[in-house]
């Protein structure tokens, strides 16, 4: 196997971890982190639409991908 072809494989299982974590969080903290990183969305709009201060969001946000690498990288590691 090639080192590029080790790489796509380790992308591949990361992805797979990550898709199994995000279905892991509650659907509000999974919506936030969708809206906010493959949506785009502002955390102005964010904001309003949550009803909360951009910087509790942000603390939200910033939970959840730290959640999110500690679960992925425990199933790269089991």
């Amino acid at each position: 196997m090639t080192e590029c072809e080790q790489d796509d494989e380790q992308a591949e299982l990361r992805l797979a971890g990550l898709q199994r974590c995000l279905e892991q969080l509650d659907e509000r903290a999974r919506r936030l982190f969708l809206l906010r990183t493959v949506d785009g969305e502002g955390m102005e709009r964010l904001a309003i639409r949550f009803k909360q201060r951009k910087g509790v969001l942000a603390s939200k946000l910033s939970r959840i991908r730290e959640g999110l690498r500690r679960c992925v990288a425990a199933g790269m590691a089991s």
